[in-house]
């Protein structure tokens, strides 16, 4: 299979069960033509995921080892641009939680507008280096590793960064996935999963990875292929390659894991980052008129602005925010000015936004504008005698707010949101 495959993961919460060409194992996914995504309204509101098609195979491990009963804790140690993340979300319970760590700056303000757009309130988004959750000892029911590697299995769609692919990048790879591993393999509770992935065929950052860690007190998670002869069987049983020969996506190795020893609560450093963070509870007194179910939220100040987080996990996150350092959790409400209210972009884009709130629907022409953050004729647009806020919608899909005032709509799009492309 030479030709070159794109593929998109459907979001529960917005999309209906796709129709074409369906990802072996991903039932939510499908094949696509190319298309330029930044011009199409639905992938702003998070109505789906571009991602590569094999590593979509994460979900079908996640479904083996019955996530949604058996994880409740889940770290996705290198979780940018947010494809495994979002997917993660998808797999596990309303009850459990997601930290989802990116340590370069700009990655992780390309993770956080991804989980931002899927809409799930359990997450936490932290940018650390991986030494700094070596204190959470025995901490996470499962941690997701996909590890930086020397993406061989990009040459396919990328084949320019061949320039890249050289036996030193390589062997500094392996030995950067190993520290990674080191720091992360102690927060790993016992019988808790790690699931490691990269996107090369190098078994020094393959098998010889996975064989550490059967070495250092974990056993391999047979996982059930028998439906999918595409998949093939590394070195190591139970170890699995996606080739560029017998699959349509890029190249890609995964293996699922199982923690089988104890490991002692050993003192270790403690970082305190709460005073970065400044995470304050606050009575937000409007919450039921902006999100539903809000009476199973806390509310808080972060960066300024009005978070609300599922009580479920606040003492997860108290704990969170004094070992790391935390750059987004649970849904951004938004901002009081002088006591008045202004919604967020992103609780436009969550799926626990209030059902009762105005929404207009509007065409693609008009989406692009809003998207474009242009300004918008009124006359126009069916206000439906709406004034004040307003959540402009596309295909039943919240893009963003507006507000309707007596002469004109204003476009509360943030800048950092809006499509450049002409």
């Amino acid at each position: 299979m030479d030709s070159v495959s794109y593929s998109i993961r459907y979001n529960p919460n917005k999309s209906t069960f796709p129709i074409g060409d369906i990802v072996p194992w991903e039932k939510a996914a499908i094949f696509i033509e190319q298309k330029e995504f930044i011009l199409d309204p639905d992938w702003h509101a998070g109505a789906y995921y571009v991602q590569e098609s094999n590593s979509m195979f994460l979900g079908y491990i996640l479904e083996q080892i019955q996530v949604q009963k058996n994880v409740q804790i889940v770290l996705d140690a290198c979780a940018a641009p947010g494809g495994k993340s979002t997917h993660i979300l998808d797999k596990i319970s309303k009850d459990s939680l997601l930290i989802a760590n990116e340590i370069l700056p700009k990655r992780n303000s390309i993770l956080r507008e991804n989980l931002i757009r899927w809409g799930n309130p359990n997450i936490i988004v932290t940018q650390n280096d991986t030494k700094d959750f070596k204190s959470l000892y025995n901490y996470f029911d499962l941690v997701v590793l996909d590890a930086p590697c020397s993406g061989e299995g990009l040459l396919r769609k990328k084949p320019e960064l061949a320039v890249e692919f050289t036996p030193e990048n390589i062997e500094k790879c392996a030995i950067r996935q190993k520290e990674i591993i080191d720091n992360l393999k102690n927060t790993i509770k016992q019988n808790g999963y790690l699931i490691y992935s990269t996107c090369t065929f190098q078994t020094c950052e393959n098998e010889d990875q996975v064989q550490y860690l059967l070495d250092n007190g974990f056993e391999i998670v047979p996982i059930d292929i028998a439906q999918f002869p595409e998949i093939t069987i590394g070195k190591i049983p139970h170890t699995y390659y996606f080739t560029f020969e017998k699959t349509k996506g890029s190249g890609f190795f995964i293996a699922c894991l199982k923690k089988i020893s104890t490991t002692q609560n050993i003192p270790s450093n403690y970082y305190d980052f709460s005073r970065k963070n400044q995470i304050f509870d606050i009575q937000f007194k409007e919450a039921e008129k902006w999100i539903k179910n809000s009476s199973t939220f806390k509310y808080f100040t972060f960066k300024n602005n009005i978070f609300g987080f599922p009580k479920t996990f606040v003492s997860t996150l108290n704990i969170i925010q004094t070992h790391l350092y935390i750059t987004y959790f649970g849904i951004e409400i938004g901002e009081l000015k002088k006591d008045i209210f202004i919604p967020a972009h992103n609780l436009a884009l969550s799926n626990y936004i209030h059902p009762d709130l105005s929404t207009i629907e509007i065409n693609k022409p008009t989406a692009l504008q809003f998207l474009r953050k242009q300004n918008i004729q009124k006359e126009t647009i069916n206000t439906l005698n709406i004034s004040g806020w307003a959540l402009f919608s596309y295909n039943k899909h919240h893009l963003g707010w507006v507000k309707i005032l007596q002469d004109r709509i204003n476009n509360y799009l943030p800048n950092n949101w809006r499509i450049l492309k002409s």
